[in-house]
């Protein structure tokens, strides 16, 4: 593959989201102090994700602002209303099990994903990649 942006254009897609070049998957992340990214070609990695956050209880108000009350209960108990995350603080994994249908990625419709969680330097980062279907896959 020919080397090319990963970005065409300066205009932001959909909510703000980068719009990646054709055959390209990727994630961007920024907070104070912190900024990250992470591509792959489609042809191994159907989707990914990154994200980095203060470590620390949201300022007083915030949550009301993010939320529906509805949400507020869940965020208790780790279950989001329509994912639940489970995570293993031992290993820094997490399972993530979805409660309305996922995506469907060649062919097959995705009940949930694995991820990994680290808090270093005050921040709390998180991954998950979701591979492409093995028959799509090439080199």
């Amino acid at each position: 593959m020919a080397p090319r942006p990963l970005a065409p254009g300066a205009r932001p897609g959909v909510g703000r989201a980068p719009r990646w070049s054709e055959g390209i998957v990727g994630s961007m992340t920024h907070c104070a102090g912190y900024h990250a990214a992470a591509v792959a070609r489609g042809t191994s990695v159907a989707a990914l994700g990154v994200d980095g956050e203060p470590h620390g209880p949201v300022a007083e108000g915030v949550r009301e602002l993010i939320t529906l009350p509805e949400e507020r209960s869940g965020l208790e108990r780790l279950d989001f209303g329509r994912c639940a995350v489970t995570p293993d603080p031992e290993h820094g994994t997490f399972t993530a099990v979805l409660k309305v249908p996922g995506p469907v990625v060649g062919g097959v419709r995705l009940d949930g994903f694995d991820g990994r969680w680290r808090v270093r330097h005050g921040l709390v980062v998180t991954a998950v990649v979701i591979p492409a279907p093995t028959s799509e896959r090439v080199g």
